[in-house]
C-alpha cells in the first residue's frame, strides 16, 4: 500500500524511465544510470507502508527492463576476446543449480526463490550484459562514474544521518552516542545494516584513486570528493570489518602510485577529513575505543563460532542446502556446536560461508569460484600498462575490498532479512555494483590496449 511519499515515488518512476531510455540507446548507459540511481531506489521503501515494498524492488525491475531491451534490440555483440569461458560458465551453473534445488527442498521455498532471483539472477544478468558488450572508452567511463556516483550519494546520506543522530542525542556521553549509533539509530542505514552500504563504498575507493592518479580536472575533483566522502562514511559505519575493507582498498591502491605519486591528492583528502573530524572527533574516538577494545569480544566469538559451524555444515550439505534465508535452521542439525549454545544469527556474518548450509558446498564454491576465476584471469592478463590496465586493477582492488567486508562484517545476497519476512525489502544494490565491476574486469582483461571506438 502506498504511503504519503508521492514525490519520491514520482522521482523513482522518472528514474526508471530514464534507465529504459538510456538502455534503448546503449546497454552500458542503461546500467550506468541504474547504478547511479541505486541510492534513490533504496529510499523507495518509504513509498510503501511499513517501509516494505511488495516484491520485487525497483532496482531488480530495472535490471530485467535493461535485459529485455537488450534482448529485443539484439544490439549486444559478443567480442571474440570475450567468448564464453568454461570455468565461469561452470561456476554460474553450480551456483544457480544448487540455488534452485535448495529452494525447492526448502521449508520456505518462496523466500528462497525470492532471494535467488534478487541476489543471484539479477546481479548475474548485470555481469553477463557488461561482460558480453563491446566496450569503448566512453562506456567504461560511464560505468566508472556511475559506480562512484552511487557510492558518493550513499556516503553523503550516511553523513547527513550523523547530523540527525547527533541532534537527537543531546545529553548523551560519547560512548552512549556511539552505542546508540551502532545498535539503535544506525547512521549508514540506507541499505539496511552498515556493512551492506560499506561493501559498495569500499569498492569505489580504488576507482576514485585511479581517477585522481590519471589526472584531468574533472577526474581529480571527482576522485578527491569521493575519497573524502568514503573516508567519513567508513568511520561513521562503526564497523570493524568495514574499516578493514577500507584499509585493504587503500593498500591495494599503492601500486597505482608507481610513477605518478601525487602526494598532494592524499594531503587534500586528509585535510578535508581532518576538518570534518574536528567536528566529530569525540564520536570517532569513542567508536574506536568501544569497537576495538569494548564489548566486541563476545560479538567476535559469536561470529567466529558461526563461521566454524558453517564450515562444519559442508560435511552434511554437499549438493544442496536448507534454502536461501534459512541459515538459522542449521543449528538444529548441529545441536552440540558452540554456535548453537550461544546467540543465534540469521547468517554467519560471512557471505561465502553462509551459502554453505543454505545452498550446499558445491553451490557456495561456484559463487566464490566466479570471483576467483575473474580475478585470476585479470591478474594473468597481458594488459599491464595504460588506462585499461589501471581500470582493471582498480576494479580488482575494489572487489577484494568488498570481499573483505563480506567475509568479516558480513554481507548477504540481499541487504537484510526482516522479521517477519513480509517486512523485508528485497534489494541487492551492493551486489549489482560488484557484479558490474566483475563484468567490466572480465571484459577489459582480454582486449587490445586500444579501446574499440
Amino acid at each position: 500500500m502506498l504511503s504519503d511519499s508521492p514525490y519520491l515515488f514520482v522521482m523513482i518512476v522518472l528514474a526508471m524511465g530514464t534507465i529504459g531510455f538510456a538502455a534503448a540507446r546503449r546497454t552500458t548507459l542503461g546500467i550506468s544510470c541504474l547504478i547511479a540511481f541505486l541510492p534513490l531506489f533504496a529510499l523507495g521503501r518509504r513509498c510503501f507502508s511499513e517501509n516494505a515494498m511488495p516484491f520485487i524492488t525497483f532496482e531488480t525491475l530495472s535490471v530485467f527492463i535493461i535485459w529485455l531491451i537488450d534482448r529485443s534490440k539484439r544490439a549486444t555483440q559478443r567480442a571474440a576476446n570475450n567468448r564464453s569461458h568454461y570455468a565461469i560458465t561452470l561456476a554460474i551453473f553450480c551456483f544457480l543449480f544448487a540455488g534452485v534445488i535448495s529452494s525447492i527442498l526448502s521449508q520456505d521455498a518462496l523466500l528462497s526463490f525470492r532471494i535467488l532471483l534478487v541476489g543471484g539472477v539479477a546481479p548475474l544478468l548485470v555481469f553477463t550484459l557488461i561482460r558480453n558488450s563491446t566496450l569503448n572508452d566512453r562506456d567504461v567511463r560511464l560505468l566508472v562514474f556511475g559506480i562512484i556516483a552511487a557510492c558518493a550519494l550513499t556516503s553523503a546520506y550516511g553523513i547527513s544521518r550523523y547530523g540527525v543522530v547527533k541532534s537527537a542525542s543531546v545529553g548523551l556521553t560519547d560512548e552512549d552516542l556511539m552505542s546508540d549509533a551502532y545498535n539503535v539509530s544506525t547512521i549508514l542505514n540506507l541499505f539496511g545494516p552498515p556493512s551492506a552500504s560499506m561493501g559498495m563504498i569500499v569498492a569505489s575507493i580504488p576507482l576514485a584513486i585511479s581517477l585522481a592518479v590519471q589526472g584531468g580536472r574533472l577526474n581529480v575533483a571527482v576522485g578527491i570528493v569521493s575519497l573524502m566522502l568514503a573516508a567519513i562514511a567508513s568511520v561513521l559505519s562503526v564497523s570493524r570489518g568495514s574499516w578493514l575493507g577500507a584499509v585493504v582498498a587503500l593498500l591495494a591502491c599503492l601500486a597505482l602510485f608507481r610513477r605518478k605519486l601525487r602526494i598532494w591528492i592524499v594531503v587534500v583528502v586528509l585535510v578535508l577529513n581532518g576538518l570534518y573530524g574536528s567536528v566529530a572527533f569525540d564520536f570517532i574516538l569513542s567508536a574506536g575505543r568501544t569497537r576495538l577494545h569494548g564489548s566486541g569480544g563476545f560479538e567476535s566469538t559469536v561470529r567466529l563460532e558461526n563461521n566454524a559451524l558453517a564450515l562444519e555444515s559442508a560435511t552434511r550439505f554437499w549438493w544442496h542446502g536448507l534454502g536461501l534465508g534459512r541459515y538459522a535452521d542449521v543449528y538444529a542439525y548441529f545441536p552440540d556446536s558452540v554456535a548453537a549454545a550461544i546467540q543465534p544469527l540469521w547468517f554467519a556474518h560471512s557471505l561465502f560461508l553462509t551459502l554453505i548450509p543454505e545452498i550446499g558446498f558445491i553451490g557456495a564454491l561456484g559463487f566464490f569460484g566466479l570471483f576467483a576465476v575473474v580475478i585470476v584471469r585479470a591478474l594473468r592478463s597481458r594488459n599491464r600498462m595504460g588506462p585499461v590496465a589501471i581500470t582493471v586493477y582498480s576494479c580488482v582492488a575494489g572487489i577484494l575490498a568488498y570481499v573483505t567486508v563480506a567475509s568479516t562484517a558480513g554481507c548477504y545476497l540481499i541487504s537484510y532479512l526482516a522479521w517477519p519476512i513480509d517486512e523485508t525489502y528485497f534489494m541487492c544494490p551492493t551486489l549489482i555494483v560488484i557484479f558490474a565491476m566483475l563484468g567490466l574486469v572480465d571484459n577489459l582483461s582480454h582486449v587490445d590496449m586500444t579501446f574499440t571506438r
